[in-house]
């Protein structure tokens, strides 16, 4: 008798890390993390695919913001609102991006791994600060199902 594990259908991922105004930011699908540190707040490949933010806590205190929008991936316009003051927002508009690394590989019985790397400038308005522009470090993770193939 064999045991079935379980598996997601497809697996969609992306986020950020980089600094603005003497702040760390890193941010994924699920929420960005704004800190006073010199200190990065995670490795980027551990806060996209696994929303790891465990090394914000050796950093000390960090403002929590969710995103109003979770399904968009890295759009040109993203807006994080503060976990409990509501009137507080992080706004992310990007200026540009370049593509740095590019991987699709055949996974996990037959699933395409896609890993898309970029480095992104975008104006960051955060607040009480003038807005400013700032470079992150970025990723877009997506695992596909199997779309029908028939591996050995």
């Amino acid at each position: 008798m064999g045991l079935a594990t379980p598996s997601q259908a497809a697996v969609w991922a992306w986020g950020c890390t980089g600094s603005a105004g003497g702040k760390q930011i890193a941010f994924n699908r699920q929420k960005l993390l704004l800190a006073t540190t010199r200190k990065p707040l995670g490795r980027l490949d551990a806060i996209v695919q696994g929303g790891d933010f465990s090394a914000a806590k050796e950093v000390g205190p960090a403002d929590a913001y969710l995103p109003q929008d979770d399904n968009g991936g890295l759009a040109p316009k993203m807006t994080y609102v503060h976990e409990s003051d509501k009137a507080r927002t992080i706004v992310l508009t990007e200026m540009s991006s370049r593509r740095t690394g590019h991987s699709d590989t055949v996974v996990h019985g037959c699933r395409s791994e896609i890993i898309e790397r970029f480095t992104k400038t975008y104006r960051v308005e955060m607040p009480g600060q003038p807005a400013q522009t700032a470079s992150f470090a970025c990723m877009d993770y997506q695992l596909t199902t199997r779309s029908g193939r028939t591996c050995r």
